[in-house]
């Protein structure tokens, strides 16, 4: 790997703190969560690579303060794209849904939902051409997490399930194995906050008929601070990486589970 493009910087006193990249239209862009405090709002930014100057430049931002992790953005219909924030950073605002504006280039706001708990990330899904989203509630670091399906026609969500309880939840991540559905949850712990240092974290099926993720867990992995899952597939092998925030406070890392299908 090689530098491609000198680093983009944040504007002074800000932070990004994670980038979804999403093909819009045939153009590439990447969004970026950006954090300045918890009392003060910084805009989130749009960036559009450019074939001529083989680069990304800002084009557009938005108001979608207490964002954490990359955003979630996915295509449902012709031309439309949606993206999902969350509110972890700040109570003052809350997460919701927004619509990918071509003429303006603008990602606008169309739904607010109040029921969340500073929410740390979103995971968007399709099972049989249906689509899902759901979102890891943080605070209270026992809560639930909760399963909505989004419904195009009308640009609504729909919250069918909460499962819980959790161990401050941080992010969810869909995988499918054969045509079996599968989301793995990461659970943080919150140590500092609840002074539990070794949550679990846990995978579920989710059953297309019901359209619900089946309880209890299939399975539970001890995992510490785990702030992300990632998954792959080598072959016929198929893999989880667990980022591990820090173990006792003092140790960052990697573990790695595997499944043979």
């Amino acid at each position: 790997f090689k530098e491609l493009q000198p680093k983009i910087n944040s504007v002074s006193g800000t932070e990004f703190r994670g980038v979804t990249h999403q093909v819009m239209n045939g153009e590439d862009y990447l969004v970026a969560s950006v954090w300045k405090s918890y009392t003060q709002v910084a805009n989130s930014i749009v960036f559009q690579y450019s074939n001529i100057s083989q680069s990304f430049a800002q084009i557009s931002t938005f108001s979608a303060p207490g964002q954490v992790w990359g955003m979630s953005i996915f295509a449902a219909g012709v031309s439309n794209y949606y993206l999902l924030v969350s509110d972890y950073m700040t109570s003052n605002y809350k997460p919701g849904l927004f619509k990918w504006n071509v003429a303006t280039q603008i990602f606008e706001r169309k739904i607010t939902l109040t029921t969340t708990s500073q929410s740390m990330s979103w995971e968007h899904f399709t099972v049989e051409g249906i689509h899902y989203a759901i979102v890891a509630n943080t605070v209270p670091y026992t809560g639930n997490s909760d399963l909505y399906q989004f419904d195009a026609s009308n640009e609504e969500l729909t919250k069918i399930q909460s499962i819980g309880p959790q161990e401050a939840a941080q992010n969810w991540k869909y995988f499918n194995i054969d045509g079996v559905h599968y989301l793995a949850l990461a659970n943080g712990g919150a140590g500092v906050h609840t002074n539990n240092w070794n949550p679990t974290s846990k995978i579920y099926l989710f059953d297309p008929v019901t359209k619900k993720l089946k309880t209890p867990a299939y399975q539970e992995i001890p995992t510490k601070e785990n702030i992300k899952w990632e998954y792959f597939s080598i072959g016929s092998d198929h893999f989880l990486c667990a980022v591990i925030f820090r173990t006792n406070r003092i140790n960052v890392g990697n573990d790695q589970y595997s499944q043979s299908s």
